[in-house]
């Protein structure tokens, strides 16, 4: 794949082979969980929720594998008795409105394999997929695909912080919103960025870009010095 193509791509499933090398696990499992929580209301079950939190833990390393393979047996069993519980999210009609029931189950049945703990790629690409049972939404996709370079960033330009970048106030913001989850503040981070030296376009430009942005990003990361 070349950078052209990279850039021009819109189907993850050649984007996540050819990083299979390349990216860190834990970059990938925190994709899988920013795609599972992108088909998450408050109306999934109990045992999905602690799952998706736990496999976050796993990938941040607060959360030890034993602890993940319990969760994931729980949910393997869980699966077959909460039928259906993918509901449609508020504020985002248009992503799973025309999913039938079935196809619901099927997503409830790709948001536990994407947690699967052993093989972050199988973690990462199985929601992108949603299933082969299930009609890809575009609105889903082309989220998910936002998702990926959000956490990979352009695999074809390398960057490294200077260390100038990295003042009180430009840590600090990078902090609040990775452990806040609250990505808000992106834009304030790039003119902090800019303040304290910081010319890298492709890093400003991340930063005041329509995002999304999840745990995993890569200029936040970067700031925070998470590999």
């Amino acid at each position: 794949m070349t950078e052209a193509e990279w850039l021009a791509c819109e189907d993850p499933t050649p984007m996540l082979e050819f990083i299979r090398s390349k990216a860190c696990s834990r970059r990938l499992r925190l994709f899988a969980v920013a795609c599972c929580r992108s088909g998450m209301n408050q109306t999934v079950p109990k045992w999905l929720r602690q799952l998706v939190n736990t496999l976050e833990g796993y990938a941040d390393g607060i959360r030890d594998q034993t602890k993940l393979l319990s969760r994931y047996s729980k949910a393997v069993e869980q699966i077959g008795t909460d039928r259906g519980a993918i509901e449609i999210p508020p504020g985002v009609p248009g992503r799973f409105a025309a999913l039938s029931r079935r196809q619901r189950n099927a997503h409830l049945e790709a948001l536990v394999l994407a947690c699967y703990p052993n093989d972050p790629f199988i973690a990462a690409r199985n929601l992108p997929l949603i299933s082969d049972r299930t009609p890809k939404p575009n609105s889903l996709v082309s989220l998910h695909m936002a998702f990926l370079r959000d956490v990979t960033g352009n695999p074809f330009r390398l960057i490294t912080a200077d260390p100038t970048w990295l003042t009180s106030t430009v840590v600090a913001l990078a902090r609040q919103m990775y452990e806040s989850r609250d990505f808000s503040s992106m834009p304030i981070l790039a003119d902090a960025l800019q303040d304290a030296g910081c010319e890298n376009v492709d890093v400003l430009d991340h930063c005041r870009g329509d995002g999304p942005h999840v745990r995993g990003c890569w200029v936040v990361d970067l700031v925070l010095g998470k590999t």
